[in-house]
């Protein structure tokens, strides 16, 4: 891969490449800042996890046992 990019950096004719204007910097960020980016992923994070936990709660049939136990824990109807 990294050959195939050298032949073709040496094919390459720049006696023909011209700068059309300077680049210049942005004023303003253009992406989301970190504090947004790390308050997103701590909610999705945490939505994903209330939403892992319930499943394997489902799937493990414990949600139907505390709904049947009289306090409402499962535990309780355990002991």
């Amino acid at each position: 891969m990294r050959s195939r990019e050298l032949i073709e950096q040496t094919q390459v004719n720049v006696n023909n490449i011209r700068v059309i204007g300077a680049a210049i910097p942005p004023e303003k960020p253009t992406n989301l800042s970190k504090v947004i980016v790390l308050a997103l992923g701590t909610l999705v994070g945490l939505a994903l996890g209330i939403l892992a936990a319930v499943a394997l709660g489902v799937l493990r049939g414990e949600a139907a046992t505390a709904a049947r136990s009289p306090t409402g824990s499962g535990e309780a109807a355990r002991a």
